[in-house]
Formats: C-alpha cells, structure tokens, sequence
C-alpha cells in the first residue's frame, strides 16, 4: 500500500472512530474504507508470506588440504680411511687421497601442505575466538513498537478554555478531546517536570471553569501525563476500566488500552483491545 493510500486510511478512520464520527452519513467513503482495510490487511500478509518463504542457509564447504609425504633424506656415507703407507724404497710413493670436510645439512624447511594447515588453523582459532566475544557482547533486538492499529488523528481544538495553572496548563496550552477525554500541554509531568513536550488527559467534565480561581478547584478523578525524553516521543497510555469516561466504556471494550502520540500539533489514537 503507497503512502496516499495510507494517508486516506487515516483520515477515514478518523472518520470513523474519532470524535465527531460522520462516516456513516456517507456510503461512498465507508465503501472505501472497507476497501483500504482490505488492501492494508492482504499487504501484512503477503509480507508475513515472503518472509516465511526465506530458503534456508546452504551448508558450509569444508576444504581438506593434503599433506604431501616427503621422502626421507639419506644420511652421508662414511668417509673412506685411507691406506697405511708400505711402499718401500725406490718404489713410487701412492697418492694421497684427499678427504673433504663434510658439511651438516641444512635445517629441513616446512613442506607447502603443512604451512597451509597451519595457515588454516590460525584462521579458525581467530573464527573461534571473535565468536566467543561476539556471543558476550551480543544484544538481542526488542520492538520498541506494539503494532496496535491506529484509530485517529486529533487536531487542537480551541473550544474549552483550562484555567492557568490546573495541572500544569499554561494560557496559551494547546488542547485535543477524544470521547470524553481532553488532552493538553502542560508545562512538566504530573509528578513534577520529567522532560519537555508534556502532556495531560483527564475527564472533560472535571474541569473546572475557564474563570475560576485556584482555591475553589478540586479533582476527583482518572489523571495521566507524559513527556518527551530525549529521542522517545511523547507517548500516554491508559486503560479503558471504570474510571474512564462513559463515553470511552461505551466505544471500546474492558480491559482494552489506548496511546495516545503527540506528533507536532497532533496526536494520534492508537487501539489494543483483549
């Protein structure tokens, strides 16, 4: 699926699970989300399929070197002794027989077939010990994302104005609403500040009016807040249970959760149901 049918996916969800859901008035654009849904589905399975289609790794080729015998170098023979002089005057005296200082043989020099038997066995003793410190350093990956199905797209709405100061909210706190909850920017963490781009959900009708004065606000209800870390997005998860909004208990199912990511000016709904 292309990213402009991605996109239209988005906004027809948006449609129809988000607030202010119209899609029902409109047959056309229900027809095409059905459609989208469709294509969005077979694509993550065809993908599962090529991946579990994968052949399997081929078998290492093992290369045996043969060792060439060499055949074993004679010893010197021995020197001859020469004969004792016996010639007697007058006679001609024999030759000398002139013997020649034997030189030792050179040490014996590794034949080719063992100097590639030991070429190889350095190459395996390092194989083997980069895989012994691969094998300590190695960290497996974890999926920094639970692949739950995103159901809207919220856009800030000016429509309820959050006193200065309530839980953080500034003057000019951007604000969303979703089924009862309204999400806004505050200026840290519930707990005090955690990090920067923060944000608060909290049940639309416990919040007090616009110009009330901070002694007369009181809070009886489900609160959560989140913050950008670093290069982790501002990200709020909550639960659907009997603290939620009724507007939330009748959308979605017990025990089901929602995300909710703030991306620039929006925020996106993400859905994992039991």
């Amino acid at each position: 699926m292309d990213t402009v049918s991605r996109d239209e996916l988005q906004e027809l969800r948006a449609r129809a699970y988000g607030p202010g859901a119209d899609i029902e008035q409109d047959a056309a654009a229900l027809r095409r989300l059905h459609e989208l849904e469709t294509q969005s589905r077979a694509a993550t399975d065809a993908d599962a399929g090529a991946t579990a289609a994968e052949p399997p790794s081929p078998a290492p080729i093992v290369v045996r070197a043969e060792v060439p015998i060499e055949a074993p170098i004679p010893a010197p023979a021995a020197p001859a002794t020469p004969a004792a002089a016996t010639s007697s005057p007058g006679e001609p005296e024999p030759a000398t027989t002139v013997v020649a200082d034997l030189v030792p043989p050179k040490k014996r020099r590794l034949s080719r077939g063992i100097k590639v038997l030991w070429a190889l066995s350095v190459a395996a003793s390092a194989a083997a010990a980069a895989a012994i410190t691969f094998g300590l350093t190695y960290i497996a990956p974890v999926n920094v994302s639970s692949g739950a199905e995103q159901i809207a797209t919220l856009q800030p709405v000016p429509a309820i104005p959050i006193p200065p100061g309530w839980m953080g909210a500034g003057p000019s706190s951007r604000v969303w609403q979703f089924n009862g909850l309204t999400l806004f920017e505050t200026t840290g963490g519930f707990y005090g500040p955690t990090g920067t781009d923060c944000i608060a959900a909290a049940a639309t009708e416990t919040i007090p009016e616009a110009d009330s004065t901070p002694d007369s606000w009181t809070y009886n209800g489900m609160m959560y807040s989140a913050c950008r870390v670093g290069d982790f997005p501002t990200s709020l998860e909550l639960p659907v249970d009997s603290s939620s909004p009724d507007e939330i208990r009748a959308q979605f199912p017990e025990d089901s959760a929602l995300q909710f990511v703030l991306e620039g000016d929006r925020i996106g709904v993400f859905l994992d149901t039991p």
